[in-house]
């Protein structure tokens, strides 16, 4: 497993992930203010943002994914989407991709560390950025 060492209160950052899960995790004051370090652990398709997980409605492979899967990247002004796969190098269909262009996002496709390498990076960058992490067949 491969760890990062960064800290941004607040921010959600892939602490460490493997073949069979990602953990994010992030900064929150406690009920009396003081600091404390959720962490939550993977194990199906999701997406990360800066501000927060979505997961439980996303498909296994690139293959079936579709427009309504993207919805959520509009509503945070994404302006880069990192898809992960473990095996990599699988894009959407032509159609998916020019309707993320059209609406100014921009898709980068790698593995699974790849992605969540350059998703910390971006993120730490203050970059409006997403990574979306696909658990099966890629």
């Amino acid at each position: 497993m491969k760890f990062t060492q960064e800290n941004a209160d607040g921010l959600h950052r892939v602490r460490g992930y493997d073949e069979a899960q990602v953990t994010v995790e992030w900064g929150e004051l406690d009920g009396q203010g003081e600091p404390q370090l959720i962490s939550r652990e993977l194990v199906s398709s999701f997406v990360v943002f800066p501000d927060g997980v979505l997961d439980g409605e996303l498909p296994t492979s690139v293959s079936a994914l579709e427009e309504e899967h993207f919805l959520p990247l509009l509503e945070r002004q994404t302006e880069v989407l990192l898809l992960g796969t473990m095996a990599g190098g699988q894009f959407p269909p032509p159609e998916l991709v020019a309707w993320l262009s059209q609406r100014g996002i921009g898709l980068e496709v790698m593995n699974t560390p790849a992605a969540c390498r350059t998703y910390n990076l971006l993120m730490f960058e203050e970059r409006r950025v997403a990574a979306m992490i696909l658990f099966g067949d890629g």
